[in-house]
């Protein structure tokens, strides 16, 4: 059905970490909110049940791949440039204001 939905929001996760995104298609943005990681993440130092090796990799691999990494649709900080993601614990929480047909 045609919602006339002028700025949809996607929300993800199962990911390990929290970002904000935004792509730029067909005239027109797509914000994705991703949050996941109540209770491991990629910043967990260490992780829990894992190897010494395993512990190593995720607690240099990610923060490297997430500075090197192309990530195109990844919102950066307007003033400094810096990538808005984080490693640690999340979750996230979104308003909906149905009568004012707004979300915050």
């Amino acid at each position: 059905a045609h919602h006339n939905v002028s700025a949809p929001i996607i929300l993800s996760g199962d990911v390990h970490w929290a970002e904000l995104g935004m792509g730029y298609c067909a005239g027109g943005q797509l914000l994705e909110v991703t949050s996941s990681g109540m209770t491991h993440t990629w910043g967990d130092h260490p992780f829990p049940d894992s190897n010494i090796l395993a512990n190593y990799g995720a607690q240099t691999g990610m923060p490297i791949a997430q500075r090197v990494m192309p990530w195109r649709y990844q919102i950066r900080d307007a003033d400094t440039g810096t990538q808005q993601y984080y490693l640690g614990h999340n979750f996230g929480e979104i308003e909906f204001d149905w009568l004012a047909r707004q979300v915050s």
